[in-house]
């Protein structure tokens, strides 16, 4: 959804997200299962996370009772939308209002909410020990400022207040402060236990979590590592368990497959293509500059694809195998990111796989063989390649 002209803290989210990187050979988007998360921040940097959730606050000495009770938005993206596993740590998948509200479609009354709302969300990152967020109350009509120290929070919500907004002032566990500092201390040791890959300081007075795998182990470890701070700590994303594939080393053989050396950094080629006979095999092989002497290869019982798989330095992905779908008469080249979700760069390095294949487990002349052409956003030159001949 688009967005509408906004202070730039008051938008950007805010995840501390730790990662390998490499040179790159080519330039292109990279989707994961974090790939909702906007690119890393340095983790001595904050911004405000676009993703305010519930409030229930406790107020300060004399101040009104006052709990506020923001909806709750529809829900995410696949990969979030999950259940929750019971533990001691809350799921924060949500995004309620004013969130939901900004894009290009927006009302008039949407925008000057939303545009009401960021001034104090600006305000907090900009007064990061006197004050931690800002929120939308649905019900009473008003922008829910939080802070440490009501009192001490007045005046500088008075001044900041734009004529005609509805404001009112609620007591927080934690400064914006405290939670960066928080959030830089969690999501070192967290990423060190190969738990959650980002963190990010939310404008509802949490830190959010965005952990790897959605199950109970990661939980309780992620619980543990939170201690007494737990109730200012919340989860995110997360893949589903039964979907993860391990890491580990790659596979080198499989149905109808063996991979005829260990994947690498190879210089870029066409993504498919194919060799049915030895001099094809020794052209391919010295086009993409493969090291050694090729591998024996039986032609009267294998043909040999290449597949050239574009992926992030810190996201390496495993080829987990080929699918032949006969009515189709399709193969599909299958690649995975191993360990659930994290975020990876758009920058990618050419990885290239050489694969033995089967002739008695391929389609009929002509079929198609596909590498990832599906997710190209301007389509892939050669992917599908049309095999009319072996």
């Amino acid at each position: 959804m688009g967005m509408g002209r906004l202070p730039l803290a008051a938008v950007a989210v805010a995840v501390l997200a730790l990662g390998a990187c490499g040179e790159p050979d080519a330039v292109r988007p990279q989707s994961s299962g974090s790939s909702s998360l906007a690119p890393a921040v340095p983790a001595t940097a904050a911004a405000v996370s676009t993703t305010a959730g519930s409030v229930a606050t406790t107020p300060s000495p004399g101040e009104a009772t006052s709990t506020t009770a923001v909806a709750t938005a529809s829900a995410g993206p696949a990969e979030t939308t999950l259940a929750p596993v019971d533990g001691p740590l809350a799921f924060c998948d949500d995004e309620p209002p004013p969130m939901d509200r900004r894009g290009q479609g927006a009302s008039a009354a949407d925008q000057k909410i939303v545009a009401q709302w960021a001034v104090f969300a600006d305000l907090a990152v900009a007064h990061p020990d006197e004050l931690t967020g800002a929120v939308w109350d649905d019900a009473a009509g008003q922008v829910v400022v939080l802070a440490p120290d009501v009192a001490a929070a007045r005046p500088l919500v008075a001044t900041a207040t734009p004529q005609g907004a509805r404001v009112r002032i609620e007591r927080a566990a934690r400064s914006y402060g405290e939670l960066v500092a928080l959030s830089q201390k969690l999501v070192q040791a967290a990423n060190d236990a190969d738990l959650a890959h980002a963190s990010g300081v939310r404008m509802d007075g949490r830190l959010a979590l965005f952990i790897a795998v959605r199950d109970r182990a990661t939980v309780d470890a992620l619980a543990e590592l939170a201690g007494d701070d737990a109730g200012v700590v919340c989860l995110a994303g997360g893949a589903d368990p039964a979907t993860v594939v391990p890491r580990g080393p790659q596979a080198m053989t499989g149905d109808g497959w063996r991979l005829l050396l260990e994947p690498g950094a190879r210089r870029a080629g066409p993504p498919i293509a194919v060799a049915a006979s030895p001099a094809e095999y020794d052209a391919l092989w010295s086009a993409r500059e493969l090291p050694g002497a090729p591998p024996p290869v039986d032609f009267a019982a294998e043909v040999v694809v290449a597949f050239v798989n574009g992926e992030s330095p810190g996201c390496q992905n495993l080829f987990t195998g080929l699918t032949f779908a006969g009515p189709q008469r399709t193969v599909r080249a299958s690649f995975v990111l191993p360990g659930g979700e994290r975020p990876c760069t758009a920058i990618a390095a050419t990885r290239t796989y050489v694969v033995a294949v089967r002739r008695d487990r391929l389609p009929a002349v002509p079929f198609r063989i596909v590498n990832h052409g599906d997710q190209c956003l301007a389509g892939c030159a050669g992917d599908p390649l049309e095999v009319v001949r072996l």
